[in-house]
């Protein structure tokens, strides 16, 4: 009787604690300061994870061998909180609570719709599911309309990887659960119909975008070139985000025809997690991760449980999302990533012997490394909150404090430099920013550094700052602009006019920016009395 309460206990308690760390991943959040809630959002993922594996592993100690790990209860856990999100949105939609961007009316508890979208696409397969094994007409009808509401709410979020993702997805949970269906898709004659029905919605969707889906395919052009340079190992954790930028500007340099100028911006992430693999650590990292892809997949597909098909749906769902964006950022998807991982056999066998005590062990030192990367970073966000509330000056030495325990936080480097920058320690900020572009080195990085040059009367490398930031993101104008005053400043006419004529010559990629007009309409006045003066004298 001891044991069956102690089992009992034991599988009460990752129900609760599996439903806390689910529902804090996605709605841990505030309107009044995001950033500083998405690190406890982080955070909060990972020390809860690591409690979540502990109490499994000790379960299954307990249980010799076996623990109670129920399936069902954590994928409709799942469907609840998107269930919620979508009520979220909807009270955002019609102005109950605040969207988090200011060019979306609803975005969930997210800052990016394509993310409220991701969480959605992973719940509308497991409504269809559910949809299926629901013996109740009433029931079953409730969930399909549900479901049918969160596919509604993805398409509204204008997210077309949503789309396909919980299309592809719920359309494997139906072949699956339905064998009518079934016999419809494997039919050859149906297959002459449906395939060029997909192509042609697949290509519907990349019209409706063509310029986002452009500016990913210059974005992976320029990973290959990467690529090709380091293809064994790689540039190593945060070689993307060190290097891109200067490949894009080499690639557009070259290829100054390109139809992709207009589309290059400042970029941190390829949108494809496949690529930033190779990038980062080349052939032989992808070739681990095809590895782990090919043996996860031959599990889930041995198993004899009934949500083998469902388990595969949500897993196709992430690689997709894979394929397109960075999925691997948001926490709900490593909670969701576990769950695939740790439910091939039903009675979590994927840890068994002294694998149990390896997964306590570096469970706990998870905890405890969270904690330690969690209060620098706590007091970083807290602090740059104070600075833009105009304390800056108070907050430096605080940033000077923690710069030692945040060095290797690119993000923080910059932000530190920025401060630096805008409280006119201009030295002081060159040194800072140096020490980020070997983390990220980035269009911003490169103005930033240009303007510390520039005031403290280096013009030889605020000039070619300015001029390798306008290479990396040819569509700005503000570099131009820089330049321009640069010259103007220097009473150096033919070259100011000459830089004028350049940004009048550029395509406006922003038509609404009233940065870009203005700086378009100085450039034309410049130029009108370079030419009014000229007339006079001829």
């Amino acid at each position: 009787m001891e044991t069956n309460n102690r089992s009992v206990v034991f599988e009460t308690l990752t129900k609760f604690l599996f439903a806390l760390l689910i529902m804090g991943s996605v709605f841990v959040v505030s309107a009044n300061n995001y950033d500083l809630y998405d690190t406890y959002r982080k955070y909060w993922t990972i020390t809860g994870g690591a409690l979540f594996l502990i109490v499994l592993s000790l379960s299954k100690i307990h249980n010799k061998g076996k623990t109670s790990f129920s399936i069902a209860f954590f994928l409709k856990t799942v469907f609840g909180v998107g269930l919620l999100e979508s009520l979220y949105a909807l009270a955002q939609y019609i102005r109950l609570l605040p969207s988090y961007n200011r060019y979306f009316s609803y975005t969930g508890s997210f800052e990016n719709p394509a993310v409220f979208a991701m969480l959605l696409s992973l719940c509308v397969p497991i409504g269809v599911y559910w949809g299926f094994k629901t013996y109740t007409k009433r029931s079953g009808r409730i969930i399909w309309a549900l479901s049918l509401m969160m596919f509604v709410f993805i398409g509204f979020s204008e997210s077309r990887t949503g789309l396909i993702a919980a299309t592809i997805s719920s359309l494997i949970v139906i072949v699956h659960e339905s064998k009518a269906i079934r016999n419809i898709v494997w039919n050859k004659r149906s297959l002459f119909i449906i395939i060029p029905i997909g192509l042609a919605l697949l290509f519907l969707l990349y019209r409706f975008k063509a310029d986002s889906a452009n500016g990913r395919l210059l974005m992976w052009r320029v990973c290959w070139e990467m690529i090709k340079d380091k293809p064994i190992f790689g540039f190593g954790l945060n070689g993307f985000t060190a290097h891109y930028m200067q490949y894009q500007a080499e690639f557009l340099e070259l290829h100054p025809d390109s139809p992709f100028i207009l589309l290059a911006d400042n970029v941190n992430n390829p949108f494809n997690e496949y690529l930033l693999v190779l990038v980062n650590f080349g052939i032989t990292g992808f070739l681990v991760l095809l590895f782990f892809l090919s043996h996860l997949f031959r599990k889930l597909l041995q198993q004899q449980n009934e949500y083998r098909f469902l388990l595969v749906g949500l897993t196709l769902a992430i690689m997709i999302w894979s394929f397109f964006s960075y999925p691997f950022s948001m926490p709900f998807i490593w909670v969701v990533t576990v769950l695939i991982i740790i439910t091939p056999q039903h009675t979590f066998q994927v840890f068994h012997g002294r694998l149990i005590g390896s997964v306590v062990v570096l469970s706990i030192i998870g905890i405890a490394l969270s904690v330690c990367f969690f209060v620098p970073e706590r007091e970083w966000k807290v602090i740059s909150q104070r600075s833009l509330m105009g304390e800056t000056e108070v907050v430096l030495p605080d940033y000077e404090r923690l710069h030692n325990r945040l060095k290797r936080n690119g993000n923080f480097l910059y932000n530190y430099g920025a401060e630096l920058h805008f409280s006119k320690h201009y030295q002081e900020s060159l040194n800072i920013l140096e020490e980020c572009e070997s983390i990220i080195y980035d269009y911003d990085v490169l103005m930033l550094k240009a303007d510390c040059y520039q005031n403290l009367g280096d013009t030889l490398s605020a000039l070619a700052n300015y001029d390798y930031a306008a290479k990396m993101v040819p569509s700005k104008y503000l570099p131009h602009y820089c330049v321009m005053n640069i010259y103007l400043s220097q009473r150096d006419t033919i070259n100011a006019i000459i830089t004028a004529k350049s940004i009048l010559s550029k395509d406006v990629k922003v038509d609404r920016s009233k940065t870009v007009k203005r700086i378009i309409r100085e450039s034309q006045d410049l130029v009108n009395r370079y030419n009014e003066l000229d007339s006079m004298l001829l």
